[in-house]
């Protein structure tokens, strides 16, 4: 491949992880291989997150009260080991 070829790959690539980040938080990160733990829980975070607003329609507090604090916490998380591993 010539330089202009691996340039336009790398440009398509990068436009197609951001438009997955776009539509599903981490997604992204999943497509291009890179930092996979952290958009895995941010996704997982997400579901969860879902989770917690099908509780809340339905009715029940407790449930709802405790899914949204398990996304919050594995956002958290999420955010936390990712600063750490940028920053070693």
């Amino acid at each position: 491949m010539t330089e202009k070829e691996v340039t336009t790959v790398r440009f398509r690539v990068a436009v197609t992880a951001a438009v997955l980040n776009f539509l599903v938080w981490g997604l992204g990160y999943v497509y291009m291989r890179r930092r996979v733990p952290f958009g895995a829980m941010v996704i997982a975070a997400i579901l969860v997150a879902f989770g917690g607003m099908q509780a809340f329609y339905t009715g029940d507090a407790r449930m709802t009260l405790t899914l949204f604090v398990m996304a919050w916490l594995i956002m958290s998380t999420a955010f936390a080991i990712d600063v750490y591993r940028a920053r070693r």
